[in-house]
């Protein structure tokens, strides 16, 4: 997962399965200004959904694992 961070400032991004669960957090804190990439292993193969919240802003991202 690529994120461009223009401003540095608090950033949670997160991992949801298909059922809502949270399966786990990538990243919860300071993200400096660049590019970043996490890593997400070790999953089987299903529908996830990555949110990214910053300040008062979220992002949300469907991502297929095959």
């Amino acid at each position: 997962l690529d994120v461009y961070e223009q401003s540095g400032s608090l950033v949670n991004i997160t991992l949801f399965n298909a059922q809502g669960q949270m399966v786990t957090t990538l990243h919860d804190g300071l993200l400096s200004v660049g590019k970043h990439l996490f890593t997400i292993a070790h999953q089987p193969a299903g529908l996830y959904t990555v949110v990214m919240s910053k300040d008062t802003h979220t992002a949300i991202q469907r991502v297929v694992f095959r």
